[in-house]
This record gives structure tokens, C-alpha cells and sequence, in this order.
């Protein structure tokens, strides 16, 4: 989850990353492509100027009485570091769940072999969570931070994801579970006491990142820049649902080799 200034807005020129200013889109979009092409600061009222970062070249917005813009840049550098990709699938999960969620819930996926079981397991968990939707083949919902977790067959699966502050995340994270847990029921917080079935090809640039924790290593090694290895990552992130970068995700692909 992105901790950027709400006095700052961001764009690559084909979309906006953060936009803390709230400027018009056509406005940022069309004042970027300007800028990062030409690497010429627009001074204004707001101030638009170019910045090389672990995504590339970014063109950041702000207000003109701010400055040094270098000590900005190297801010809005962190943060970037700590950005995410998600997939179609988490996004439209998202458009489900935004209405009801609330910071510091969980979200939770529900599924099972045949539509008998499928009520069940709804009638079961129906005291236990905060809403339930019918997302196609599974139910997914909100459930409170602290849920009690009944035991059930091996006919259904139910996964949570931690308590989280960012809805994404928590989508992220239930639909990992889900795609790679066989059944039971399972939270975030004791993802390596579960059986995993990844069965994924782990990419060369994750497997030196898991070694090493180390952007620079890793473009090192693989004869990349940083911000492509980076987004290497990203996209490994987006199609597996699993991050290297987080602990206890990494274990599971450690363990995978």
C-alpha cells in the first residue's frame, strides 16, 4: 500500500500512479508526456517536473513553494519501491467487496465441491462474518479481524487474509490461499504451517531476489537495470499472486527451490 503526500501527484505519461493533488487526469497525463520527453520542469502554480525512479522515469506534480525537489524525489523513490500490480481478478473482486469493506477486516474466500456443500459452509460461517457474495464458483466476503475457525470436511475450503488496511492487499492475499491451499480452513498469519501446492516456475530474477533481498543484485546478475528487474518482479507478483518481497510469502517459494 502507496504512503504518498497528499501535495503530490504522479504519472509515467500513460497513467496516473497517485494523485494526492486531485488534478485533472487530461491536464497530468498530457504535462507529463511533456515533460518526460523533453526533461524540461513546467513551473507554475504547480510545479511538474521529471524524476528517475525504481519504476522509471516519473513525472511528479507539486506545489511550487516546495522544495528541494531532490529530498522529494528521493521520498517519493521509497515509497514506490513499495508499490504493487494486482490482476483482473483481484480488481473485479475489489468492485465486489469496496462498498462493505472496512479497515482492519479480512477478506475471506469460501469454496466447495457441489452446491449442497456450498450452503452449508454459507449457513455455517453466516454468524461468523460480517457478508458474503457470490462471486461464480466461490462465495467471497468481509469477516472480523477475530474469527473463531470451525473445523469442516474435506469437501470445502474456506481462506482468510490477515486483518489488513488495504482492501487489495486482502484480496491479494485470500485468492493466493485459495489458488494454492487444497482445502481446510486456513488464515494469513499461519501460511507455513499449511500444505502448499504452488506448482509455478519461479523466474531467475525471484529466485536471486529471494537469495539476496537486493534490487541491485539482482540487476547485477541478471545485466538489467534496477527498474527492470524490478518490474520482473511486479510482474511475477501479478500473475502468481505470491511476493518475494514479503517474509512469509518468500518461505513458500523457497521451499518450492
Amino acid at each position: 500500500m502507496l504512503r504518498l503526500p497528499n501535495n503530490v501527484t504522479l504519472s509515467d505519461g500513460d497513467k496516473i500512479i497517485w494523485n494526492g493533488l486531485n488534478l485533472p487526469e487530461i491536464f497530468v497525463l498530457e504535462t507529463s508526456r511533456m515533460v518526460l520527453e523533453s526533461s524540461v520542469p513546467i513551473k507554475g502554480e504547480v510545479v511538474c517536473f521529471p524524476v528517475k525512479t525504481i519504476l522509471g522515469p516519473i513525472a511528479v506534480f507539486t506545489e511550487s513553494r516546495i522544495e528541494p525537489y531532490d529530498i522529494l524525489a528521493d521520498l517519493l523513490n521509497y515509497e514506490l519501491q513499495k508499490i504493487r500490480w494486482y490482476n483482473e481478478e483481484v480488481e473485479k473482486l475489489v468492485d465486489v467487496l469496496s462498498e462493505s469493506w472496512r479497515v482492519g477486516k479480512r477478506i475471506f474466500i469460501m469454496r466447495s465441491r457441489n452446491l449442497e456443500n456450498r450452503l452449508s459452509l454459507r449457513m455455517m460461517f453466516s454468524n461468523l462474518v460480517d457478508a458474503v457474495y457470490n462471486a461464480g464458483d466461490f462465495d467471497v466476503g468481509i469477516a472480523p479481524s477475530g474469527i473463531s475457525l470451525p473445523r469442516i470436511g474435506e469437501d470445502g475450503k474456506v481462506v482468510f487474509s490477515d486483518p489488513e488496511e488495504d482492501l487489495h492487499e486482502a484480496v491479494r492475499k485470500a485468492l493466493m490461499m485459495n489458488k494454492y491451499l487444497d482445502h481446510g480452513v486456513a488464515v494469513y498469519e499461519d501460511l507455513n504451517n499449511y500444505d502448499f501446492s504452488l506448482h509455478i516456475d519461479i523466474p531467475e530474477v525471484v529466485k536471486i531476489f529471494l537469495r539476496s533481498k537486493s534490487l541491485f543484485e539482482v540487476a547485477k546478475h541478471m545485466k538489467l537495470e534496477e527498474e527492470e528487474a524490478f518490474k520482473k518482479i511486479l510482474e511475477f507478483e501479478k500473475e502468481t499472486l505470491i511476493s518475494p518481497r514479503i517474509p512469509i510469502e518468500a518461505f513458500l517459494l523457497l521451499k518450492e527451490g
